[in-house]
């Protein structure tokens, strides 16, 4: 497996409705969207899914973009790999940098798995000796959980939808309520101080058997009063966990959180490793994690992060960026993959997406996903749509041989 060459372009999906957390406000998801070619023809793609800005980590999607193409992608030139997992050592010596890694990671699979006419999951699990040894799920085409009304075919795998800061409680209601009708079997409010407990509250009261999640996305200050009666408050509504109450470097506030309410503590950001799960747990700050593989590095890492949790006795789950249906494809292929303890963030793109880059849109029936299983992600990209939202000027090119 030679990679010949790499291309990179920015692509602005315009969203259904503004995404509001405790960051920011956002209206349009841009991505990157990665090309490798590999000598004898086979391409892979991948959706670099940064932000624009290093609010949700250090990296950004601009930075991402010139990582990938001036310090990752020469480090493969010229080596004919045997797999993906072979290719992904060489690029150790770059630190973190953990979603530009995985971008190249996942077209390298891509175009792995598609040279041999299989899935990506299935290119993973063939070549992931350590994950053959824990309890995959069979991709020969076991029965899975499976929508009642869904036919004979394929495998489904059950999903949860995050929704984010709404305009009112009544407005919330509605979200959750238009979630719980479409099947979603877990359901994930955002939240920020002065926003958590009234929502909470007026969710649970409505729906009082709903898997409730709450996100903070670390905008609790462990030392104020008001921010700590808050979240201690939240043990009244059986939530499910709350996740990355604090800035993800401050383990010592979540463990000190963790001793004094009932509700499990996830975290996200503040674990990237395993080494970080190690750390986590001997601090006694984590119950759940929050997997992803842009976060992680790739499938393989995110998948090393599952198995230190697993071992460590950590609940884990799938978490999403809000990607088009290229990123979904691959989280659904992951999550029907290993077993993850909860539905994960993985509701349709066409919650907030206006537009997308695929020919055909993922199917979704009643709270479950039908995963994509045929060659490469599953699913084929969109050329002209990828034309219709690209950023003019932005496609660079580097050539390795």
């Amino acid at each position: 497996m030679i990679v010949e060459s790499a291309s990179v372009r920015l692509l602005a999906l315009p969203l259904v409705a503004p995404l509001v957390t405790a960051w920011g406000s956002m209206d349009i998801r841009r991505i990157g969207l990665l090309q490798l070619t590999l000598r004898g023809g086979a391409v892979g793609y991948a959706e670099i899914s940064s932000f624009d800005h290093p609010w949700y980590t250090e990296e950004t999607l601009f930075g991402a973009m010139r990582v990938i193409l001036d310090d990752l992608v020469p480090l493969l030139a010229g080596h004919d790999d045997s797999d993906p997992v072979a290719a992904l050592q060489r690029l150790a010596s770059v630190k973190r940098n953990f979603a530009a890694k995985a971008a190249v990671e996942e077209a390298l699979w891509d175009a792995w798995a598609s040279e041999r006419g299989i899935s990506i999951a299935q290119a993973v699990a063939e070549s992931c000796a350590d994950l053959r040894e824990q309890p995959t799920r069979d991709l020969a085409g076991s029965a899975t959980e499976r929508p009642a009304e869904a036919d004979g075919s394929g495998q489904w795998v059950p999903v949860g939808i995050s929704i984010g800061i709404q305009s009112s409680v009544s407005r919330t209601l509605d979200a959750v309520g238009q979630a719980v009708a479409e099947g979603y079997q877990r359901v994930k409010l955002k939240i920020r101080p002065g926003w958590d407990v009234q929502p909470v509250a007026a969710c649970r009261k409505q729906f009082p058997d709903l898997a409730l999640f709450v996100d903070a996305n670390g905008a609790y200050d462990p030392d104020r009063v008001d921010d700590m009666a808050a979240l201690r408050a939240l043990d009244a509504w059986n939530v499910s966990l709350i996740e990355e109450p604090f800035p993800a470097h401050d383990l010592v506030a979540h463990a000190r959180l963790r001793s004094q309410i009932a509700t499990p503590v996830c975290l996200d950001e503040a674990v990237c490793t395993p080494q970080d799960m190690h750390t986590a747990v001997e601090l006694g700050a984590i119950d759940v994690v929050n997997v992803k593989p842009a976060r992680c590095g790739g499938i393989v890492a995110a998948l090393s992060v599952a198995e230190a949790a697993r071992h460590a006795g950590v609940r884990s789950w799938l978490g999403g960026m809000y990607e088009s249906s290229l990123g979904r494809a691959l989280i659904l292929q992951l999550a029907y993959l290993y077993p993850f303890d909860f539905p994960g963030d993985l509701s349709d793109p066409r919650h907030y997406l206006k537009m997308d880059i695929v020919t055909s849109p993922l199917e979704y029936r009643h709270g479950f996903a039908k995963v994509p299983l045929t060659q490469g992600y599953g699913v084929t990209i969109d050329t002209s749509a990828v034309r219709a939202v690209e950023v003019p000027g932005t496609a660079q090119m580097r050539c390795l041989s």
